[in-house]
């Protein structure tokens, strides 16, 4: 996990993420990660595995003056074709 502390008092869980950290650009390189579990995260408290599950991903927009939409449009393009191969698979 990246930038994520979590407590769970009782039944009540809570998140905490510091806002002003920045971990880098998403795959599609539009938006900057702030904070990833990087994937689904089981909770445990006191040591012990909890039913649920928690997957977050905080971002923020990149500015579009900083977008390489070459890039962006490229990712876009892989992906649209991989969920397609998918898809008739």
């Amino acid at each position: 996990m990246r930038n994520i502390e979590m407590r769970i008092d009782d039944s009540i869980l809570t998140v905490t993420v510091d806002l002003s950290q920045n971990h880098g650009l998403s795959r599609s390189g539009k938006s900057y990660t702030i904070a990833c579990t990087d994937g689904n995260v089981p909770l445990i408290k006191d040591g012990v595995y909890r039913d649920e599950i928690i997957n977050l991903v905080v971002f923020k927009k990149r500015p579009q003056d900083e977008v390489d939409h070459d890039q962006a449009t490229e990712v876009d393009l892989m992906r649209k074709q991989w969920r397609e191969l998918n898809i008739k698979s």
